[in-house]
């Protein structure tokens, strides 16, 4: 599932270029006064346009007109947790305890006159108790004096994770102060298979879209932005278990899962010089049947150099 979908708006006046990027990415449901299903997310992220012409985006996919993408590589850390962390047994019609921990590379092509990007995702690693969030969950509730987190015990067992994703985006309309954008995404792989279909809307001052990355503005600029998204679910990993361990404590069979799951968010982004700041929503419906509508929010700080 298309978790969050970033929005953008106005082409900058003046620019300054950067070559590299590097940023640290936190989302946690604490944000919308949850604390259920997907519960954390941290992630580390390096960029440049050196990376887009290594072997490394051999794999990835690019527009014609724009033979050298930005590629990104991750480090991500995703955890899940049912909805009450209060009981040590297995609730067995609720989101199992799963963690994923995997590395990946993220590539971006675009062609700013006709307005057209491609982004492509390929991520491998492992599904289970070696990517630590039962411990960190531990050392965050102890270190906040709150309740020790029951269940972990229960977690999903471990297993591969290797996914691939693309998302295709095209501008629908866009003015001084408005853009908006239609787009198209699809992953298949062992952590998760879906196709999404969205639409965003930014408003205020900022970079296009589709402006190249490493494109930097010289005067501050700032935009609010909202999406919505639509996703068709063919399987979900944390959900379901791994594609490869069959035995696993507590897992959601096949048909408990929501295969049309609705999502909308808003967030809003600063920008200035070497340094982007962003914070943002995102809220779905239920991915499972008898589960709650959820929401998380995530802070974004991002260096460029």
């Amino acid at each position: 599932m298309v978790h969050a979908l970033l929005a953008v708006g106005q082409k900058p006046s003046a620019t300054g270029t950067a070559s590299h990027t590097a940023s640290f990415t936190y989302a946690n449901d604490f944000f919308t006064a949850t604390d259920r299903y997907f519960t954390q997310g941290v992630g580390l992220r390096y960029g440049s346009l050196s990376l887009g012409t290594s072997w490394l985006s051999k794999p990835m996919l690019r527009l014609h007109a724009d033979p050298s993408p930005w590629l990104t590589v991750r480090l991500q850390q995703d955890c899940y947790t049912p909805s009450s962390i209060r009981t040590d047994t297995i609730r067995p019609l609720d989101q199992p305890f799963a963690a994923a921990i995997y590395l990946g590379l993220e590539a971006t092509s675009l062609v700013a006159l006709t307005g057209v990007k491609l982004s492509s995702s390929l991520i491998a690693g492992v599904l289970g108790p070696c990517a630590s969030c039962m411990e960190e969950q531990q050392w965050i509730h102890h270190g906040l004096g709150n309740i020790e987190p029951l269940g972990w015990q229960y977690q999903v067992h471990s297993d591969v994770l290797l996914n691939y994703g693309a998302l295709l985006e095209k501008r629908l309309f866009s003015s001084n102060w408005a853009e908006g954008r239609g787009g198209l995404a699809v992953q298949v792989g062992t952590y998760r298979d879906d196709a999404t279909a969205s639409f965003t809307l930014a408003l205020g001052k900022g970079a296009s879209g589709f402006t190249p990355p490493q494109q930097r503005p010289t005067k501050p600029q700032f935009r609010a932005f909202g999406n919505a998204a639509l996703t068709v679910v063919g399987y979900d990993a944390p959900l379901q278990g791994g594609m490869f361990q069959r035995d696993n404590p507590h897992v959601l069979p096949a048909d408990r899962i929501e295969r049309v799951v609705a999502g909308y968010g808003w967030g809003a982004r600063f920008n200035y010089k070497a340094v982007d700041l962003e914070y943002r929503e995102w809220y779905i419906g239920r991915t499972f049947e008898g589960g709650l509508t959820h929401g998380w929010g995530t802070v974004v700080l991002m260096g460029w150099f």
